[in-house]
């Protein structure tokens, strides 16, 4: 879909008045939100926009500082081409990510992240992570994450939750879930700064390697969960059906890489 210049422009228009008089009605706001949503697909700016649908649903008319950050970056991107280059598929390393609730006596999720090149980690979650599904959202973009500072274009991530892969492939979760909007935004930011095209798939808990990173604190040593994980990968390769569910995400079609 090309984008409209003169749609576009009434949309910047209404954004000016809104930032000039510091408030906007609930009527005005979400025909305002439509516009940015329609223009911005086939690319999905949802996680930039969900504050400001949750404010407009509980009738607020006040264009905060938030909001305004929020629909100001939605509406630049907007107006940005967008360019899907084709990617022959090929190859891609394979991760695995893990979240389990806090111990007894802590208050932190813990992920466990196991990768190539001897990538074994477990990652206690910051506190703003407050359920299991944050917390395996929040293991899937750290995966990513490792993958784009190691140098991969291409990266194969498996997780258990249905849940968290489904919100990373749609790009959106729920207006009320403003921790998962939160960790799509960063993933967003991570996808168009690497180029990074991600393909998701479906591991079963007792196969998942990544199960007894996050769990590392149960076992004896840290060596002995990282034994359990090459098992566990072990058994996984030799499934009737290792990658389940496989789904490819395309990379962003806008690129910062080459402004840097």
């Amino acid at each position: 879909m090309q984008n409209q210049p003169a749609v576009l422009a009434g949309a910047f228009r209404m954004w000016l008045r809104g930032v000039g008089k510091g408030l906007m009605c609930v009527a005005d706001l979400l025909r305002f939100l439509g516009r940015i949503h329609w223009h911005s697909k086939p690319a999905s700016l949802s996680c930039f926009l969900a504050g400001a649908y949750q404010a407009a649903y509980k009738g607020s008319s006040r264009f905060t500082r938030g909001l305004i950050c929020s629909t100001a970056t939605a509406l630049l991107f907007c107006t940005a081409p967008q360019s899907y280059a084709y990617r022959a598929p090929r190859s891609a390393p394979t991760f695995f990510a893990d979240a389990v609730p806090p111990r007894q006596g802590t208050c932190r999720f813990t992920v466990g992240i196991v990768g190539p090149k001897g990538c074994y980690r477990a990652r206690r979650c910051p506190a703003w992570i407050q359920t299991l599904p944050q917390a395996e959202l929040y293991g899937l973009y750290t995966a990513a994450k490792i993958a784009a500072y190691e140098g991969m274009s291409d990266v194969t991530i498996g997780v258990n939750s249905d849940t968290a892969r489904m919100q990373a492939l749609s790009e959106r979760a729920a207006t009320a879930c403003p921790v998962q909007n939160k960790l799509l935004r960063r993933l967003f930011w991570l996808r168009v700064w690497s180029a990074q095209r991600l393909v998701l798939f479906r591991v079963p808990s007792a196969l998942n390697p990544a199960d007894p990173m996050s769990r590392a604190n149960s076992f004896p040593s840290f060596p002995q969960a990282m034994r359990e994980a090459d098992f566990r990968c072990l058994c996984w390769e030799n499934s009737d059906q290792p990658y389940q569910v496989l789904t490819h995400i395309d990379p962003p079609p806008w690129s910062l890489r080459a402004c840097t």
